[in-house]
Protein backbone atom coordinates (compact mmCIF):
# COMPACT_ATOMS: atom_id res chain seq x y z
CA UNK A 1 0.00 0.00 0.00
CA UNK A 2 1.44 3.67 -1.12
CA UNK A 3 2.40 6.34 1.33
CA UNK A 4 1.32 9.49 1.89
CA UNK A 5 0.68 11.16 -1.71
CA UNK A 6 4.04 13.82 -1.51
CA UNK A 7 1.70 16.12 -4.15
CA UNK A 8 -0.62 16.86 -0.67
CA UNK A 9 2.21 17.34 1.71
CA UNK A 10 0.84 21.43 2.01
CA UNK A 11 -2.03 21.74 3.84
CA UNK A 12 -3.37 25.38 2.62
CA UNK A 13 -4.84 23.66 -0.09
CA UNK A 14 -8.15 25.56 -1.46
CA UNK A 15 -9.75 26.75 1.01
CA UNK A 16 -11.19 30.15 0.50
CA UNK A 17 -14.51 28.85 0.44
CA UNK A 18 -14.40 26.64 3.77
CA UNK A 19 -12.98 30.29 5.37
CA UNK A 20 -16.05 32.06 4.12
CA UNK A 21 -18.53 29.71 5.20
CA UNK A 22 -16.78 29.11 8.67
CA UNK A 23 -16.67 32.80 9.10
CA UNK A 24 -20.69 32.73 9.34
CA UNK A 25 -20.96 30.66 12.38
CA UNK A 26 -18.23 32.88 14.13
CA UNK A 27 -20.29 35.83 15.86
CA UNK A 28 -19.06 39.23 16.33
CA UNK A 29 -17.91 39.87 19.85
CA UNK A 30 -19.20 42.23 22.44
CA UNK A 31 -18.45 46.02 22.30
CA UNK A 32 -15.91 46.69 24.44
CA UNK A 33 -13.80 49.78 26.20
CA UNK A 34 -10.70 49.41 27.65
CA UNK A 35 -10.53 45.85 26.68
CA UNK A 36 -13.29 45.00 29.03
CA UNK A 37 -17.32 44.56 27.79
CA UNK A 38 -19.46 47.75 27.67
CA UNK A 39 -21.56 46.59 30.77
CA UNK A 40 -19.10 45.95 33.27
CA UNK A 41 -18.27 49.80 33.08
CA UNK A 42 -22.17 50.73 34.45
CA UNK A 43 -21.26 50.13 37.78
CA UNK A 44 -19.05 53.19 37.47
CA UNK A 45 -21.12 55.25 35.45
CA UNK A 46 -23.04 55.06 38.57
CA UNK A 47 -20.69 55.69 41.03
CA UNK A 48 -19.63 58.61 39.29
CA UNK A 49 -23.44 59.85 39.77
CA UNK A 50 -23.29 59.04 43.70
CA UNK A 51 -19.93 61.05 43.93
CA UNK A 52 -21.30 64.09 42.51
CA UNK A 53 -19.63 63.63 39.23
CA UNK A 54 -22.33 63.99 36.87
CA UNK A 55 -19.96 65.24 34.01
CA UNK A 56 -17.28 62.42 34.33
CA UNK A 57 -20.30 60.09 34.13
CA UNK A 58 -21.66 61.26 30.99
CA UNK A 59 -18.10 60.92 29.43
CA UNK A 60 -18.25 57.51 30.32
CA UNK A 61 -21.85 56.85 29.41
CA UNK A 62 -21.28 58.53 25.87
CA UNK A 63 -17.77 56.51 25.22
CA UNK A 64 -19.96 52.86 25.91
CA UNK A 65 -22.46 54.56 23.75
CA UNK A 66 -20.39 54.85 20.78
CA UNK A 67 -18.95 51.25 21.15
CA UNK A 68 -22.01 49.96 21.36
CA UNK A 69 -23.16 51.77 18.16
CA UNK A 70 -20.10 50.73 16.61
CA UNK A 71 -20.64 47.57 17.19
CA UNK A 72 -24.22 47.34 16.46
CA UNK A 73 -23.11 48.25 13.09
CA UNK A 74 -21.69 44.34 12.09
CA UNK A 75 -23.94 43.01 14.62
CA UNK A 76 -27.58 44.66 14.88
CA UNK A 77 -28.11 42.17 18.09
CA UNK A 78 -25.98 44.85 19.88
CA UNK A 79 -27.88 47.90 19.37
CA UNK A 80 -29.16 48.43 22.66
CA UNK A 81 -31.25 51.39 23.89
CA UNK A 82 -30.53 50.78 27.46
CA UNK A 83 -26.66 52.99 26.71
CA UNK A 84 -28.53 55.97 24.85
CA UNK A 85 -30.61 56.23 27.87
CA UNK A 86 -28.04 56.63 29.98
CA UNK A 87 -26.85 59.48 28.05
CA UNK A 88 -29.73 61.04 27.81
CA UNK A 89 -30.34 61.07 31.59
CA UNK A 90 -27.44 62.72 32.40
CA UNK A 91 -27.75 65.39 29.61
CA UNK A 92 -31.66 66.26 31.35
CA UNK A 93 -29.91 65.62 35.26
CA UNK A 94 -27.29 68.59 33.64
CA UNK A 95 -30.28 70.87 32.14
CA UNK A 96 -28.95 69.81 28.53
CA UNK A 97 -32.44 69.26 27.60
CA UNK A 98 -31.85 70.19 23.85
CA UNK A 99 -28.92 67.80 23.76
CA UNK A 100 -30.87 65.20 25.53
CA UNK A 101 -33.50 65.32 22.93
CA UNK A 102 -30.89 65.19 20.02
CA UNK A 103 -28.97 62.19 20.87
CA UNK A 104 -32.19 60.07 21.43
CA UNK A 105 -33.51 60.98 18.30
CA UNK A 106 -30.51 60.60 16.40
CA UNK A 107 -30.07 56.94 17.74
CA UNK A 108 -34.50 56.26 16.96
CA UNK A 109 -33.45 57.76 13.71
CA UNK A 110 -30.25 55.07 12.69
CA UNK A 111 -31.58 52.43 14.56
CA UNK A 112 -35.28 52.33 14.10
CA UNK A 113 -36.16 48.62 14.70
CA UNK A 114 -36.09 48.60 18.50
CA UNK A 115 -34.74 44.98 20.11
CA UNK A 116 -37.04 45.29 23.49
CA UNK A 117 -40.12 47.17 23.08
CA UNK A 118 -39.87 48.43 26.59
CA UNK A 119 -36.32 50.05 26.59
CA UNK A 120 -37.56 51.85 23.21
CA UNK A 121 -40.57 53.39 24.84
CA UNK A 122 -38.48 54.42 27.93
CA UNK A 123 -36.66 56.36 25.43
CA UNK A 124 -39.37 57.40 23.47
CA UNK A 125 -40.75 58.92 27.25
CA UNK A 126 -37.29 60.14 28.19
CA UNK A 127 -37.39 62.23 24.79
CA UNK A 128 -41.49 63.61 25.39
CA UNK A 129 -40.09 64.87 28.72
CA UNK A 130 -36.67 66.78 27.22
CA UNK A 131 -38.90 68.52 24.72
CA UNK A 132 -41.48 69.35 27.39
CA UNK A 133 -38.53 71.34 29.60
CA UNK A 134 -37.00 72.61 26.42
CA UNK A 135 -40.30 74.00 25.33
CA UNK A 136 -40.82 75.41 29.11
CA UNK A 137 -37.17 77.12 28.59
CA UNK A 138 -37.80 78.69 25.20
CA UNK A 139 -41.20 79.35 26.04
CA UNK A 140 -43.14 77.37 24.14
CA UNK A 141 -46.32 75.72 24.43
CA UNK A 142 -45.02 72.29 26.30
CA UNK A 143 -48.76 70.65 26.52
CA UNK A 144 -48.27 68.32 23.17
CA UNK A 145 -45.06 67.30 24.65
CA UNK A 146 -46.33 66.66 28.26
CA UNK A 147 -49.09 64.39 26.56
CA UNK A 148 -47.16 62.58 24.39
CA UNK A 149 -44.74 61.77 28.10
CA UNK A 150 -47.91 60.51 29.57
CA UNK A 151 -48.78 58.19 26.90
CA UNK A 152 -45.62 56.98 26.83
CA UNK A 153 -46.09 56.59 30.66
CA UNK A 154 -48.68 54.48 30.12
CA UNK A 155 -47.61 52.38 27.12
CA UNK A 156 -44.41 51.48 29.42
CA UNK A 157 -46.24 50.15 32.63
CA UNK A 158 -48.55 48.34 30.53
CA UNK A 159 -45.17 46.20 28.75
CA UNK A 160 -43.43 43.37 30.18
CA UNK A 161 -40.03 44.33 32.07
CA UNK A 162 -36.74 43.34 30.15
CA UNK A 163 -34.54 41.48 31.99
CA UNK A 164 -31.32 44.22 32.67
CA UNK A 165 -29.05 41.72 31.43
CA UNK A 166 -30.70 41.35 28.14
CA UNK A 167 -30.51 45.22 28.38
CA UNK A 168 -27.04 44.95 28.87
CA UNK A 169 -26.54 42.74 26.16
CA UNK A 170 -24.59 40.91 29.46
CA UNK A 171 -27.11 38.18 28.49
CA UNK A 172 -24.95 37.48 25.02
CA UNK A 173 -21.56 37.59 26.96
CA UNK A 174 -20.29 34.32 25.62
CA UNK A 175 -19.92 31.43 28.26
CA UNK A 176 -16.96 29.93 29.32
CA UNK A 177 -16.12 27.17 27.74
CA UNK A 178 -15.63 24.25 29.83
CA UNK A 179 -12.92 21.58 29.75
CA UNK A 180 -13.22 18.41 27.64
CA UNK A 181 -11.26 15.41 27.65
CA UNK A 182 -11.26 14.89 24.02
CA UNK A 183 -10.87 19.25 23.11
CA UNK A 184 -7.35 20.97 23.08
CA UNK A 185 -7.68 24.26 24.57
CA UNK A 186 -7.35 27.52 22.66
CA UNK A 187 -2.48 27.91 22.87
CA UNK A 188 -2.86 24.23 22.35
CA UNK A 189 -4.99 23.72 19.10
CA UNK A 190 -2.91 26.67 17.80
CA UNK A 191 0.48 24.65 18.47
CA UNK A 192 2.59 24.65 15.84
CA UNK A 193 3.64 21.56 15.69
CA UNK A 194 1.02 18.32 15.85
CA UNK A 195 0.71 14.92 14.85
CA UNK A 196 -2.30 12.87 13.34
CA UNK A 197 -2.81 9.15 13.60
CA UNK A 198 -5.23 6.29 12.56
CA UNK A 199 -5.24 2.93 13.25
CA UNK A 200 -6.73 0.19 11.75
CA UNK A 201 -7.67 -2.74 13.50
CA UNK A 202 -7.98 -6.83 12.03
CA UNK A 203 -10.98 -7.31 14.68
CA UNK A 204 -12.88 -6.36 17.48
CA UNK A 205 -11.25 -8.97 20.30
CA UNK A 206 -8.76 -6.15 21.61
CA UNK A 207 -6.55 -2.88 20.60
CA UNK A 208 -3.54 -5.42 20.05
CA UNK A 209 -5.52 -6.42 16.85
CA UNK A 210 -4.27 -3.72 15.14
CA UNK A 211 -3.12 -4.40 11.64
CA UNK A 212 -2.01 -0.47 10.51
CA UNK A 213 -1.49 2.64 11.64
CA UNK A 214 0.00 5.75 10.46
CA UNK A 215 0.99 8.97 11.69
CA UNK A 216 1.35 12.42 10.15
CA UNK A 217 3.67 15.49 11.77
CA UNK A 218 3.16 18.73 10.91
CA UNK A 219 4.78 21.87 11.42
CA UNK A 220 3.90 25.21 10.32
CA UNK A 221 1.60 23.82 8.24
CA UNK A 222 3.05 21.54 6.45
CA UNK A 223 3.83 17.82 6.33
CA UNK A 224 7.49 17.36 7.22
CA UNK A 225 6.93 13.87 8.37
CA UNK A 226 4.82 10.58 8.13
CA UNK A 227 5.25 7.07 9.42
CA UNK A 228 2.64 4.40 7.63
CA UNK A 229 3.11 0.71 8.44
CA UNK A 230 1.03 -2.96 8.22
CA UNK A 231 1.60 -4.40 12.20
CA UNK A 232 1.43 -8.10 12.34
CA UNK A 233 -1.31 -8.63 15.24
CA UNK A 234 -0.45 -11.05 17.85
CA UNK A 235 -1.10 -15.12 17.14
CA UNK A 236 -3.72 -14.90 19.66
CA UNK A 237 -5.32 -11.64 17.73
CA UNK A 238 -4.78 -12.37 14.65
CA UNK A 239 -7.86 -13.55 13.03
CA UNK A 240 -9.24 -10.93 10.24
CA UNK A 241 -12.89 -9.59 10.52
CA UNK A 242 -12.80 -5.99 9.31
CA UNK A 243 -10.98 -6.65 6.14
CA UNK A 244 -13.99 -5.96 3.90
CA UNK A 245 -14.11 -2.52 5.84
CA UNK A 246 -9.95 -1.23 5.33
CA UNK A 247 -8.86 -4.20 2.55
CA UNK A 248 -6.09 -5.37 5.05
CA UNK A 249 -5.64 -9.43 4.63
CA UNK A 250 -4.03 -11.62 6.99
CA UNK A 251 -1.30 -12.08 3.27
CA UNK A 252 -0.60 -8.70 3.75
CA UNK A 253 0.97 -8.41 7.88
CA UNK A 254 2.87 -11.76 6.84
CA UNK A 255 6.24 -9.62 7.18
CA UNK A 256 4.96 -6.53 8.97
CA UNK A 257 6.48 -5.44 12.18
CA UNK A 258 4.80 -5.68 15.13
CA UNK A 259 4.06 -2.94 17.61
CA UNK A 260 6.82 -3.90 19.91
CA UNK A 261 9.03 -3.58 16.63
CA UNK A 262 8.26 -0.09 16.62
CA UNK A 263 7.42 1.26 19.56
CA UNK A 264 10.57 3.20 20.22
CA UNK A 265 10.22 4.82 16.79
CA UNK A 266 6.73 5.93 17.52
CA UNK A 267 7.76 7.49 20.77
CA UNK A 268 10.31 9.49 18.52
CA UNK A 269 8.27 10.23 15.86
CA UNK A 270 5.35 11.88 18.54
CA UNK A 271 7.68 13.25 21.08
CA UNK A 272 5.93 15.85 22.84
CA UNK A 273 3.77 17.11 20.05
CA UNK A 274 -0.39 16.86 20.90
CA UNK A 275 -1.49 14.04 18.54
CA UNK A 276 -5.21 14.20 17.25
CA UNK A 277 -7.51 11.35 15.66
CA UNK A 278 -10.31 10.91 14.12
CA UNK A 279 -12.82 9.49 16.83
CA UNK A 280 -10.01 9.39 19.19
CA UNK A 281 -12.08 7.05 21.40
CA UNK A 282 -11.50 4.23 19.10
CA UNK A 283 -7.69 5.05 18.37
CA UNK A 284 -6.18 5.62 21.76
CA UNK A 285 -8.54 2.04 23.07
CA UNK A 286 -6.13 0.63 20.01
CA UNK A 287 -3.33 2.48 21.40
CA UNK A 288 -3.48 1.74 25.03
CA UNK A 289 -4.61 -1.93 24.03
CA UNK A 290 -1.27 -2.59 22.08
CA UNK A 291 0.71 -0.42 25.16
CA UNK A 292 -1.06 -3.08 27.57
CA UNK A 293 -0.36 -6.23 25.17
CA UNK A 294 3.62 -5.56 24.58
CA UNK A 295 4.56 -3.62 27.88
CA UNK A 296 5.81 -0.47 25.87
CA UNK A 297 5.16 3.15 26.82
CA UNK A 298 4.21 4.83 24.08
CA UNK A 299 0.89 6.49 24.54
CA UNK A 300 0.78 10.19 24.36
CA UNK A 301 0.70 12.28 26.79
CA UNK A 302 -1.69 14.91 24.73
CA UNK A 303 -4.33 13.32 22.61
CA UNK A 304 -7.55 15.25 21.10
CA UNK A 305 -10.39 14.25 19.02
CA UNK A 306 -11.11 15.86 15.91
CA UNK A 307 -14.77 14.31 15.70
CA UNK A 308 -15.63 15.80 19.40
CA UNK A 309 -13.93 19.35 17.87
CA UNK A 310 -16.16 19.34 14.67
CA UNK A 311 -19.02 18.96 17.17
CA UNK A 312 -18.48 21.85 18.93
CA UNK A 313 -17.35 23.97 16.54
CA UNK A 314 -18.91 22.92 13.41
CA UNK A 315 -22.51 21.41 14.78
CA UNK A 316 -24.45 22.67 11.75
CA UNK A 317 -23.12 19.62 9.65
CA UNK A 318 -25.10 16.49 8.91
CA UNK A 319 -22.97 14.79 10.69
CA UNK A 320 -19.78 14.19 11.80
CA UNK A 321 -18.00 11.49 9.78
CA UNK A 322 -14.55 11.45 9.32
CA UNK A 323 -15.73 11.65 5.11
CA UNK A 324 -18.11 15.02 6.11
CA UNK A 325 -15.84 17.08 8.18
CA UNK A 326 -13.05 16.72 5.69
CA UNK A 327 -15.21 17.13 2.96
CA UNK A 328 -15.84 20.66 4.58
CA UNK A 329 -12.53 21.73 5.82
CA UNK A 330 -10.92 20.54 3.16
CA UNK A 331 -13.15 20.17 -0.17
CA UNK A 332 -9.97 19.37 -2.82
CA UNK A 333 -8.56 16.72 -0.65
CA UNK A 334 -9.03 12.92 -2.07
CA UNK A 335 -9.84 11.03 0.81
CA UNK A 336 -9.61 7.47 0.79
CA UNK A 337 -11.44 6.15 3.94
CA UNK A 338 -10.15 3.41 6.11
CA UNK A 339 -6.87 3.01 4.81
CA UNK A 340 -5.02 4.74 7.61
CA UNK A 341 -2.32 7.13 5.62
CA UNK A 342 -5.24 8.83 4.14
CA UNK A 343 -7.32 9.04 7.43
CA UNK A 344 -4.35 10.25 9.01
CA UNK A 345 -3.74 13.42 6.67
CA UNK A 346 -7.75 14.19 6.44
CA UNK A 347 -7.40 14.49 10.05
CA UNK A 348 -3.94 16.27 9.56
CA UNK A 349 -6.10 19.05 7.17
CA UNK A 350 -8.97 19.14 9.00
CA UNK A 351 -7.07 20.42 12.31
CA UNK A 352 -5.02 22.84 10.37
CA UNK A 353 -8.38 24.15 9.32
CA UNK A 354 -9.58 24.91 12.62
CA UNK A 355 -6.23 26.65 13.38
CA UNK A 356 -6.92 29.16 10.77
CA UNK A 357 -11.09 29.23 11.87
CA UNK A 358 -9.91 31.81 14.66
CA UNK A 359 -13.55 32.78 15.02
CA UNK A 360 -14.73 29.76 16.21
CA UNK A 361 -12.09 29.81 18.98
CA UNK A 362 -13.91 31.14 21.56
CA UNK A 363 -16.10 28.04 21.64
CA UNK A 364 -12.69 26.09 22.59
CA UNK A 365 -11.53 26.18 26.68
CA UNK A 366 -9.14 29.21 27.06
Amino acid sequence: MPLIDATRNYLDGNTSSVETRLGDFAAAGPPTVKGRPIWEHLPRVSQLKRDGQPRAALALAETLMVAMQDASRQDPAWALDLYVAEVAALHSALGQYAACADVIRGWIASAPRARHADARVNLEKRLAKAQERNARREGRDPAPHKAAWQAKVAEEKALPTTPRAELTGKSRAPKKVAAAKWIPSRSELLQDEFVAVDFETANRLSGASACQVALVKVAGGEVVDQLCTYLRPPEEYIRFEFSHIHGIYRGDIEDAPSWFDIADEIVRFVGGAPVYAHNATFDASVWRGLDRYYFTGTYPERFYCTCRMARRLLPHLADHRLPTVAEYCAPGFALEHHRADSDALACAHIVAQLQRSRGLHALLPA
